[in-house]
């Protein structure tokens, strides 16, 4: 995987609250994403012969620590079936308890608000560009909410690209980019020891930093691993469901669309 400094895609993003400024924001924010798209996908090898393909990595780079997920997926199901469950039903990916998620939707944008047991502060702001058999989704995280403004408590950058094309009329390829960073916490960046910590991963008595680094590294992509393998079965089935005669096969689960 390409190693250039990932932490540069990086900007603090911020809503305002005044409800026209908000929705520029949102425009402003995901429309750069979308003309960057085919910029940043092509720091990454793409491997378009497979019908899966996975890549999982981690940078170090100075207070920095950017964990990096590349796929490639051949899906046997229409391109509108994928961009509909992806643009409109994530929860039947995420299984967030619904009655948690709020959406503000606006234009081409979608802002998803969780009360996250583990981060009250999880946001993330989608958006839909479609293009001759072609559709780009993108994804990224809010640092700053004039409306909630517990987030400054706690910043993650998470920044994610889908390119999702037509092959026939019924198999779509799904290439994601997916660009996280540790989290931030009274202007600073966590440390390898406390993002080791949060994530359960024990080491007493390794004191060299590269071997930390290592087993951190290890803990995160077998993680990365176990639940790619879990949203992509989530994507089929979902996928198989929105295919069957019975609607009661469907895993749609209704979140709150809050109109702003």
């Amino acid at each position: 995987m390409a190693t250039a400094s990932w932490s540069r895609l990086f900007r603090h993003a911020i809503l305002p609250s005044d409800p026209h400024a908000r929705r520029v924001a949102k425009e402003w924010l995901t429309l750069h994403m979308y003309h960057n798209t085919d910029r940043v996908l092509s720091q990454v090898q793409s491997r378009p012969s497979c019908d899966l393909f996975l890549d999982f990595d981690v940078e170090y780079t100075g207070p920095h620590i950017i964990f990096i997920e590349h796929s490639h997926e051949l899906l046997s199901f229409p391109m509108a079936h994928v961009v509909h469950v992806l643009r409109h039903n994530l929860n039947c990916l995420w299984h967030f308890d619904a009655s948690q998620v709020t959406i503000e939707s606006a234009s081409n944008t979608q802002y998803y608000r969780y009360r996250h047991p583990r981060d009250a502060t999880w946001n993330l702001l989608q958006a839909y560009f479609h293009e001759a058999d072609r559709c780009v989704i993108v994804f990224r995280r809010i640092q700053e909410d004039a409306d909630e403004p517990e987030l400054k408590r706690r910043q993650k950058h998470v920044m994610e690209w889908l390119d999702i094309r037509r092959v026939t009329a019924t198999t779509t390829t799904v290439r994601t980019l997916l660009v996280t960073s540790q989290a931030r916490t009274n202007d600073r960046f966590l440390t390898v020891d406390e993002v080791a910590a949060e994530c359960g991963v024990e080491m007493a008595g390794v004191s060299d930093d590269r071997a930390k680094k290592d087993m951190l590294k290890a803990f995160v992509v077998t993680k990365a691993r176990d639940f790619a393998a879990t949203y992509n079965e989530r994507l089929v089935d979902e996928l198989s469901c929105m295919l069957s005669p019975d609607p009661r096969n469907s895993t749609n689960t209704s979140l709150v669309d809050v109109a702003n």
